[in-house]
């Protein structure tokens, strides 16, 4: 029941691969209800935001509000868990631009990265210029990145968005099966040859509804791509969704 408010903190100078601004953390017990809001993380560190349980240990209905983050090496703001657990984690109302990418040798980079949380909100931010020095696909690189969640039970829901640049995908839903929701979403990109406006890998029962992607009608990139690689995907609905621009599929499964 903490509260973290209107801290700026430029700089981190740790070179540990979770060095981090902000952390919800847990070792021992459950942190819980807790709430990192309206602060400024700027420049070096691997994360801006990092939200993490460890084993049985899970956070549980943090809230992530209305924060700036930019210039981070591997994730701006990530939460995750080591086993998978309904978080029910609310990232919501931030602004997060500028990740570079460069952590986790070239896979990391995205804005937004959920992993193995279920039952999480990331509604209404805004993402902007991220994956900038990525260079592998191996992490599901994007601007919001939804993670191995098929253990869960809650459904992860990625609504009312605003991205802007993307390098790679817009957002990515990988290795999901517990009906993601990815919905009213606005993406644009004007450059770049990796991922697609919205991209769904391996996934089934994961609904990418009623989004709008534009692209410059030079870019070889997807508008949304649903691609089984590695087992077989059922139950998915695309439907409602704008797609204008680029000189690749507009929509391709």
């Amino acid at each position: 029941y903490c509260t973290v408010r209107g801290n700026y903190i430029h700089d981190t100078l740790g070179t540990d691969a979770d060095c981090h601004d902000i952390g919800i953390y847990g070792s021992s017990g459950n942190p819980s209800y807790n709430v990192v809001k309206h602060n400024r993380c700027f420049g070096t560190g691997a994360h801006g935001i990092f939200h993490q349980g460890t084993g049985t240990t899970i956070p549980f209905k943090n809230k992530i509000l209305n924060n700036f983050v930019n210039e981070k090496t591997t994730y701006g703001i990530v939460a995750y868990q080591v086993t998978a657990a309904d978080t029910e984690t609310t990232i919501s109302g931030n602004t997060v631009w500028d990740i570079l990418g460069t952590g986790l040798a070239g896979a990391g980079g995205s804005g937004i990265y959920v992993q193995t949380s279920g039952g999480c909100f990331v509604t209404e931010n805004n993402v902007s210029n991220c994956c900038r020095s990525t260079t592998s696909a191996a992490n599901g690189p994007a601007a919001i990145s939804v993670a191995f969640n098929g253990a869960l039970r809650r459904t992860n829901i990625v609504s009312n968005n605003q991205i802007d640049a993307p390098k790679w995908s817009g957002i990515q839903i990988s290795d999901s099966s517990n009906e993601t929701i990815c919905e009213t979403n606005n993406v644009s990109f004007s450059d770049g040859t990796n991922g697609a406006g919205i991209k769904g890998v391996d996934c089934s029962y994961t609904a990418i509804i009623n989004n709008r992607v534009s692209a410059a009608v030079t870019v070889a990139r997807s508008g949304v791509s649903m691609l089984a690689s590695t087992v077989d995907c059922i139950g998915n609905d695309l439907s409602g969704n704008t797609i204008t621009g680029t000189n690749a599929n507009l929509l391709s499964t």
